[in-house]
């Protein structure tokens, strides 16, 4: 035990690093300051019945060390991937070439969270005439979702300005979502199916898709909704409020 639960405990706090090892450092020696070799069982022992909040406060710097780490790490990734987010000519876009900034959205039409999300997003649209929006399709929640995803990237290629509608009769559609269904939906909104339903199958459109789950892979998303806004990620429904500051703060 005693060998073990000082190397223990350094580990933990050394992890840290910054001033909370240093605090502990110093807690030792005022334990015992003739020597930091003598820092033994007893003494740490000592130090954490006396002072147990030092262990607490050396995980929290810990996990806000590791958060930091991450995160910038996460703003490395998107910055590499600009071009893919931003500028890949294959997605469906809205808004002006020349926007400020550019909101990209990774979705699956059987997410229910990403309908919730689709009106804030059409709020931001209405609301701001500085930005763009990117919709990366994103079926990561079964066959229903694919498919959907096929049509909808099927749509963009042969009829471009009716995607925003699809995408929302997609989007709200109750039930399943097989390719009858939606290509019933595309010929209601007078979009030639026969056509979608070719571009649906194409070598472009899978390679598209799997060009966007790499992407993702890469940016560490794995749930939808989420919205990537200059070199931040925002996972999650989030609140018309946050993609308002998230674009102003990468209109910087």
């Amino acid at each position: 035990m005693s060998k073990l639960l000082v190397p223990a405990l350094a580990l933990i706090l050394g992890a840290a690093g910054g001033a909370a090892a240093t605090l502990v450092i110093d807690r030792i020696h005022a334990v015992d300051p003739a020597s930091e070799a003598r820092a033994g069982e007893d003494m740490v022992r000592a130090l954490l019945a006396r002072e147990p909040e030092l262990v607490v406060e050396s995980i929290r710097a810990w996990q806000a060390k590791q958060q930091t780490a991450e995160l910038e790490a996460q703003g490395s990734a998107i910055r590499d991937s600009e071009a893919a987010l931003v500028a890949d000519g294959r997605d469906p876009v809205v808004g002006p070439a020349d926007a400020a900034v550019t909101v990209v959205q990774f979705f699956d039409y059987r997410c229910p969270y990403c309908r919730r999300a689709m009106g804030t997003v059409d709020q931001l649209i209405e609301k701001r005439d500085d930005i763009r929006v990117v919709y990366k399709e994103f079926p990561i929640l079964g066959p229903d979702s694919l498919v959907a995803a096929r049509a909808a990237l099927a749509v963009n290629q042969v009829a471009p300005k009716a995607y925003p509608e699809i995408h929302t009769a997609l989007m709200t559609q109750q039930g399943s979502l097989t390719e009858d269904r939606v290509l019933a939906i595309v010929a209601d909104r007078g979009v030639d199916a026969e056509a979608v339903k070719a571009r649906m199958h194409a070598p472009e459109t899978e390679a598209h898709i799997r060009d966007t789950m790499d992407l993702a892979r890469k940016l560490g998303i794995g749930g939808t909704p989420a919205f990537v806004i200059g070199d931040t990620l925002l996972p999650g429904a989030v609140e018309l409020d946050a993609l308002d500051r998230a674009v102003e703060a990468a209109k910087g």
